[in-house]
């Protein structure tokens, strides 16, 4: 058993009896905890409140889809650390993180809800997002909640999604945009910048060379969205603190297609960063990747990026 600030975090193995007293309960992967999410989580909290019970969430170690299809790539807007994270800054009393087995994925709707919510964790009522659904082949939809509650006596509430522009707010929507390299829509769905985490590690040191070093990022997890290629605006989180920075993904043309990196060159800043652990978060897309006939005109770009950089950057 373990915390984030004051959300206890519990496995299936190791739920306390009687811990949470019938409490309300969501369940979800949550991938990037966005504002439909934490619609959900507001109302679960809303529910407990005014029942005077504790708010629960139910999520799982890896993503289910991992276990069902694992001959596919599967793209992550968060790793298991951010989304604790993040789970835990909505204010909800716990997260019970269950281990999404083979097992798991072969039983049915009826079974999960009374082996594990009702059973295990004693639920009082159930939150559901509008387009959720669980148990073997996903047939644990609010239809067939509302007839697992009259059995098991819950109550259970549905939300309807959560908009913004007439849009949806969901975690495939945020992975299309990202993949457009949208990164100021997706900032409104997530309600924050999507982020990168990793280590700088050497790279080919061409930008000392024209004038702006950079830091090559090395990701925490390979599995986790990149922006599609260009050059973004973007704020880097150091031991020493946050600056503002440019930051090129992409395989840099100029000097003949590469491998895939992220490399950011932050704003008013000197020193070594070998080995420091970095965290860009995407503000704006300034432009595409290009390629560029000389180093020259590669610098001449890059001094515009900066330019436009400290502009998007300026009171976001």
């Amino acid at each position: 058993m373990s915390g984030w600030g004051g959300m206890m975090i519990v496995t299936r193995d190791r739920l306390p009896d009687g811990q949470f007293a019938s409490p309300v309960v969501t369940i979800g992967n949550f991938d990037g905890v966005h504002l439909g999410h934490r619609a959900i989580f507001s109302e679960v909290k809303r529910i407990a409140a005014a029942e005077n019970r504790p708010s629960v969430v139910v999520s799982f170690v890896e993503h289910p889809r991992k276990v069902l299809y694992p001959e596919r790539e599967l793209p992550v807007l968060s790793t298991q650390e951010e989304r604790i994270r993040h789970i835990g800054e909505s204010g909800v009393d716990a997260l019970v993180l269950l281990e999404f087995t083979p097992a798991m994925s072969m039983m049915h709707a009826r079974e999960f809800v009374h082996r594990i919510i009702i059973e295990q964790l004693g639920a009082s009522h159930i939150v559901l997002g509008y387009d959720h659904a669980f148990g073997k082949n996903r047939e644990g939809n609010i239809d067939a909640l509302n007839e697992l509650s009259a059995v098991f006596g819950f109550g259970v509430t549905r939300l309807e999604p959560y908009e913004i522009d007439g849009h949806p707010v969901s975690s495939s929507r945020i992975r299309s945009l990202l993949a457009d390299g949208e990164v100021e829509t997706s900032a409104e769905y997530m309600g924050r910048p999507y982020e990168v985490s990793g280590t700088v590690i050497e790279g080919f040191k061409r930008g000392r060379t024209i004038g702006f070093p950079t830091a090559n990022l090395m990701s925490d997890n390979t599995e986790k969205i990149i922006p599609c290629d260009g050059v973004y605006a973007t704020r880097v989180r150091l031991c020493c603190g946050e600056y503002d920075a440019v930051t090129n993904v992409g395989k840099n043309p100029t000097f003949g297609e590469g491998a895939r990196t992220v490399e950011t060159h932050i704003l008013d800043y000197s020193g070594d960063l070998y080995g420091n652990k970095l965290t860009v978060s995407f503000i704006a897309r300034i432009r595409g990747e290009i390629r560029f006939e000389s180093p020259s005109e590669l610098v001449s770009a890059i001094q515009e990026d900066v330019r436009a950089a400290r502009e998007k950057l300026r009171g976001a």
